[in-house]
């Protein structure tokens, strides 16, 4: 999914089946492109038994076409242009802090505001944080799921601060 958010250009050897003829094929991958894009490279596929014959009476090597496949990531998952993710927020930096640092898609770290009230499942969005768009276009969103961590090794003395403060 980062290549598909930052592009890149693979290097793929293809082999001709016939001759056995091998050369490395550059393939750009440009940022925004999605699962399933097709990439058209005219006559360098395999030549076909019912080929199309050229002028000189050569069999012509039909197109080669490379299909994109996107891995799936292991934080962020893809909708269009948008992007999904889960974040677990101590219950300290929900009640007080107010921010999180986030590492968003390509490794670029945010400062996110969370919302006033933050519940124990909240969602944050963050315009222009998600996909590029191919055509130009504007970046979609990235849709956080912030998931408010609470604490579950409290002494007796800490709970009966917290119950104090918190019923004030």
């Amino acid at each position: 999914m980062e290549e598909f958010f930052t592009g890149c250009v693979k290097r793929l050897k293809i082999t001709r089946a016939a001759g056995g003829t091998s050369e490395v094929l550059p393939v750009e991958v440009k940022p925004g492109w999605h699962d399933g894009t097709e990439l058209r490279f005219p006559g360098l596929g395999g030549v076909a038994k019912a080929a199309a014959t050229a002028q000189d009476g050569s069999l012509r090597p039909r197109d080669l076409v490379i299909v994109l496949r996107e891995q799936p990531h292991p934080v962020f998952t893809r909708c269009g242009k948008d992007l999904m993710a889960r974040v677990q927020v101590p219950l300290v930096n929900a009640l007080c802090d107010g921010h999180i640092l986030y590492n968003v898609l390509g490794g670029t770290p945010i400062r996110i505001k969370l919302p006033e009230s933050v519940e124990v499942m909240s969602d944050v969005t963050i315009r222009g944080a998600g996909m590029p768009d191919h055509r130009g276009g504007p970046k979609g969103d990235l849709h956080l799921q912030i998931q408010v961590v609470l604490p579950n090794n409290l002494t007796e003395p800490s709970k009966a601060k917290l119950r104090k403060i918190l019923t004030e």
